[in-house]
């Protein structure tokens, strides 16, 4: 999450995006899947939508409003030492 968070706060959200899709997909509706997804992760419950409004979100073209950084993106990172280290390997 956090680095989808980075990316979008830098204008390069569409690095998310999967390359054997790119050329099928418009790019507007990819920008405004992930902005979606990042206003489902908000802090506090009160400040996330609803299931319905979210629906609402995606199928329509209405305007959306801009996501906050996610909490645990303030509170600490990679680098902080008391994050957990995890094995991200394939091999495990």
């Amino acid at each position: 999450m956090m680095q989808a968070w980075n990316l979008w706060k830098d204008g390069k959200a569409l690095e998310m995006m999967d390359l054997s899709i790119r050329q099928s997909c418009p790019s507007s509706e990819v920008l405004r899947c992930i902005q979606v997804g990042l206003l489902c992760v908000q802090d506090g419950e009160a400040n996330r939508s609803a299931m319905s409004e979210i629906i609402f979100m995606l199928s329509t073209d209405t305007a959306l409003p801009s996501p906050t950084p996610p909490t645990f993106s303030t509170i600490r990172g990679q680098n902080d030492p008391s994050f957990p280290a995890m094995d991200t390997s394939v091999d495990n």
